[in-house]
């Protein structure tokens, strides 16, 4: 779980940096860690961690991504996704806007958050 605060500080400190022509909008969503946490280990197995946004960020998120949405199949609801990297943001026939992407800590990588 340190891994996880110390990464996500460092990523706040290296924004701050660059953040005087930046507006930021409140973020709402989830952080999902990825391992083994079970009572029975002893050394805690952190693998990563993917960060789930929606709301207001992902929209805006959404719509800063100049790609063409495609028919995302995952989902088969008739969701639309844009991709930049391996950030992936969709909008849903519910109009709901949300945004995804992981973090590998072994391998110090951005990937995708999730499998279809």
């Amino acid at each position: 779980m340190n891994r996880i605060l110390t990464t996500l500080l460092i990523i706040c400190f290296s924004l701050s940096l660059n953040a005087e022509d930046r507006v930021y909008t409140p973020v709402e969503g989830s952080i999902h860690v990825w391992g083994d946490f079970t009572e029975s280990k002893l050394n805690r197995d952190l693998k990563g961690f993917s960060l789930f946004l929606h709301g207001q960020s992902a929209e805006k998120m959404y719509k800063s991504i100049e790609e063409k949405a495609t028919f995302n199949e995952c989902y088969g609801d008739g969701t639309f996704t844009k991709y930049k990297g391996h950030m992936e943001c969709s909008y849903s026939t519910n109009k709901i806007y949300s945004c995804k992407l992981g973090i590998d800590l072994n391998n110090n990588t951005v990937s995708r958050a999730e499998s279809c």
